[in-house]
């Protein structure tokens, strides 16, 4: 039985060698591949050496544990400080356990595996005075449709009128922030497909083109299906859309619908805002709608910025 970190090094070189022979002959579509894999092999290389430098006693044979526990801890230490960014931290010590592992598995040695320890650098709060400027013109938005709805109690609509309720009250009351997935919802409803329910949730199933797919259709398509929940304000608007037959609105793609949008809420939209900015800064005005639970971090989630599961409309 060989030592596993001996095994390591010496497969570690050798790939090195064998990449380093393939890029010379390799294409240009081959290069950027071939850099990925020239990167991690060279994480893993560093992180075996800095081992190595604290415990040169794993290296050998045969192998010597003694501290093991102590001078792993040491490692640590001094491999956060040789690492430029948190990712490469990460890959070099998972490689690292991965290799301590199999030296388990094979019963080379017994060894503790600590838990990996990361620090997570967060980005900047997006709360800035141009949030602030653009999210009270939403606001201000939100109150003069809702003025208007109070006071005309759409009695008569068009299905113009009718429609636009629907993308607003999507937006302020169903929490829809994120472009991709209104744009869905849209033409979910102009095709009046069927929404889903159980006693206490509506919900409908958008298919959104993403990098990431969790679905494939009847045409063997790849998509991405998210479900999402709808609050009754916009569940009772679309249910009105669906009843009256001659309810039809249509648009041939995304940038018609943003067209139509912005010019169906001018009488609302002082400020002027564009689709993407009514979507985006809107947030504020459902943090004062009474009863909404609404942490930080569903900001980003309702933003699109986090990829995330579906929530119900409370959330």
């Amino acid at each position: 039985m060989v030592n596993p970190f001996i095994v390591a090094e010496e497969t570690l070189a050798n790939t090195k060698k064998n990449l380093q022979k393939q890029r010379k002959i390799a294409e240009d579509k081959e290069l950027e591949k071939l850099a990925s894999n020239l990167n991690l092999l060279s994480i893993q290389q560093h992180v075996v050496q800095v081992f190595k430098d604290v415990m040169p006693t794993m290296f050998s044979e045969p192998v010597e544990t003694t501290n093991y526990e102590i001078n792993y801890g040491k490692f640590v230490d001094l491999y956060r400080e040789k690492c430029n960014v948190t990712d490469q931290f990460r890959k070099g010590i998972l490689y690292l356990q991965e290799i301590i592992q199999s030296g388990n598995v094979e019963g080379y040695w017994s060894l503790d595996i600590p838990s990996l320890s990361i620090e997570v650098s967060r980005d900047l709060i997006p709360y800035d005075e141009h949030w602030l400027k653009k999210s009270k013109q939403c606001l201000q938005l939100h109150e003069k449709w809702i003025a208007d709805i109070e006071s005309k109690r759409r009695v008569k609509y068009t299905p113009e009128i009718l429609f636009t309720d629907i993308l607003l009250s999507s937006i302020f009351h169903s929490g829809i922030h994120d472009i991709n997935r209104l744009l869905a919802l849209a033409q979910f409803i102009l095709k009046k497909q069927k929404i889903t329910s159980t006693d206490s949730y509506y919900w409908v199933r958008l298919s959104l083109s993403q990098n990431h797919v969790n679905h494939i259709d009847e045409d063997n398509n790849l998509t991405y299906q998210y479900n999402q929940f709808l609050a009754l304000p916009t569940i009772g608007l679309i249910g009105r859309y669906y009843r009256n037959n001659k309810m039809n609105c249509s648009f041939l793609n995304d940038e018609e619908l943003k067209k139509f949008f912005v010019k169906n809420i001018k009488p609302y939209n002082l400020n002027h805002l564009t689709f993407n900015e009514v979507c985006r800064y809107s947030q504020m005005t459902i943090h004062l709608n009474n009863g909404i639970q609404y942490p930080q971090i569903l900001s980003h989630v309702a933003l699109g910025d986090i990829c995330s599961t579906a929530l119900y409309h409370e959330n």
